[in-house]
């Protein structure tokens, strides 16, 4: 699966939990926290989907990363 799938298949994820969003609002360098407003329990749910979708386990301290959308599209992406 090439990167840019990736990206467009995660802002889907994204936009199905904080639907207030569109995927034209999520860049590479967009922070989850600060610029989408999700708080742990939004992110831990978008990791269990994005595992659930890629066939992947995410280790825990990858999830540590994901702050930055595009550290969570680079952490799915060595996971595959």
């Amino acid at each position: 699966m090439n990167f840019e799938r990736i990206v467009d298949e995660l802002k889907v994820l994204i936009v199905e939990i904080a639907p207030q969003f569109s995927k034209t609002d999520i860049e590479l360098n967009t922070n989850l926290i600060n610029d989408l407003l999700f708080d742990s329990l939004m992110i831990m749910e978008l990791v269990v989907r994005a595992e659930e979708q890629f066939d992947i386990e995410i280790d825990e301290l990858n999830i540590d990363k994901i702050g930055v959308f595009g550290e969570l599209c680079k952490v799915i992406n060595g996971e595959l």
